[in-house]
């Protein structure tokens, strides 16, 4: 499937990482210590750290691993596991300050790994399969797991994660494929990455962001707008009729008919069912109400892109490739009521041209959306958010007034 080799290791690449071991008994010394961690494989070199003026030992050392999967383990089974003899707590194990950063494998905010590390790979065909993309990565080392997104109607995004057997591994895979390697049917070199973590995804959500979604969110409800998991139909221009669960996990099946779940606010999926999806639905006015206008769901889904107030209509560039008019939708939800959420495709390929149009029924909402939202981290992108052209003198409590053409701001 691919029209570029890939030349990678299948496991006998190693990685050498450096770990902080804390809680060390002051009695201790490298060759006491060294055996202990040996336990989890190849241990390079074990130092003490000592005191500079006085070599008072000062309960801490640093450990070398000859492989990221030896230190992954030493993490799992000391990291307050273990209490050695003379020691005041329980062991500490994370990794050395810069190292995660240095080999290229995520974190956690306290320095231990994050477990279960899949990888993303965007910018492949609709056509791809499993099997496509397992001979891709099999080069690389023991593909473990392939799961390929699609939308709730059955079509695939574009997008898939894919886990290896370890992390060298997946390393050796991004090395040899990111950016270089195209899959037949796409003009453009894949995209492979180490997936986010949900943690690292929460952290980078705008402040009152969790608070604001739970007030407005679109996508609690799991028969919302009779689509699979509460999702949006691509271009459905809405707002909320009335308060919904907060909740932003979708139902989407695989072709066999088993279903799985996507959070559109982390990028988390799963196969297990959300007990956030279990919660009863509120209770509404009837669906013909849908809209605000009290058109039917199906006009307004067909109609043309509403336009709000002055200064309720925001451009959103540098949208990440895999969003659906779902995902900008769960992401400026929590701002207002959103009367159209649209991204721009290709008219050929039916691709996202990486930018988008948000408008909200007020222009306070617009302005919320870009103080929180400009500049936001998500999934390799960082958004871009402005008011539309023309919208750019409307400022909340104003009159919104005239903006000459040549005071406009043009995005492009």
């Amino acid at each position: 499937m691919s029209d570029g080799n890939g030349v990678g290791d299948s496991g006998s690449h190693s990685i050498a990482i450096k770990l902080f071991i804390g809680q060390v008994p002051r009695t201790m010394g490298e060759e006491e210590l060294k055996p202990i961690l040996e336990e989890f494989g190849e241990v390079q070199e074990v130092t003490v750290i000592r005191d500079r003026a006085t070599n008072a030992h000062k309960g801490c050392a640093f450990a070398k691993f000859g492989s990221l999967t030896a230190a992954d383990n030493c993490i799992r089974s000391l990291h307050n596991q273990r209490v050695l003899p003379g020691a005041t707590g329980p062991l500490q194990a994370k990794y050395a300050d810069g190292e995660a950063e240095r080999v290229g494998v995520p974190s956690q905010a306290d320095g231990r790994p994050v477990e279960n590390q899949k990888l993303f790979v965007g910018s492949i065909p609709k056509q791809a399969s499993e099997d496509d993309l397992r001979s891709t990565f099999a080069p690389y080392g023991v593909v473990e797991e392939v799961f390929i997104m699609k939308d709730p109607m059955g079509t695939p995004r574009g997008c898939a994660f894919v886990k290896l057997a370890t992390k060298e591994q997946s390393i050796a895979a991004i090395q040899g494929l990111n950016n270089v390697v195209k899959l037949l049917g796409h003009d453009r070199p894949m995209e492979v990455r180490f997936a986010e973590s949900k943690a690292k995804r929460v952290q980078q959500q705008p402040a009152g962001y969790g608070q604001m979604m739970g007030q407005n969110s679109l996508l609690g409800n799991p028969n919302f707008g009779g689509f699979p998991g509460g999702g949006m139909q691509p271009g459905f221009n809405a707002r909320p009729p009335f308060p919904q669960t907060p909740s932003p996990w979708m139902e989407y099946f695989t072709p066999e008919g088993r279903p799985y779940y996507y959070n559109s606010m982390t990028g988390v999926t799963q196969w297990e069912r959300p007990a956030e999806m279990n919660m009863p639905a509120p209770m509404g006015p009837p669906m013909g109400h849908f809209g605000g206008g009290g058109g039917s769901a199906a006009s307004a889904a067909s109609g043309p892109s509403a336009n709000g107030p002055p200064g309720g209509n925001l451009f959103v560039f540098h949208l990440p490739n895999e969003w659906t008019e779902n995902e900008l939708l769960a992401h400026f939800a929590p701002f207002g009521n959103v009367i159209s959420a649209r991204i721009m495709i290709e008219k050929d390929t039916g691709r996202s041209r990486g930018f988008g149009f948000v408008s909200y029924d007020n222009s306070q909402s617009g302005a919320q959306a870009i103080a929180a939202m400009n500049g936001f981290s998500i999934m390799g992108k960082r958004l871009k958010v402005q008011h539309k052209k023309g919208d750019e003198g409307s400022a909340p409590g104003s009159a919104f007034p005239h903006v000459s053409p040549q005071n406009r701001y043009t995005p492009y």
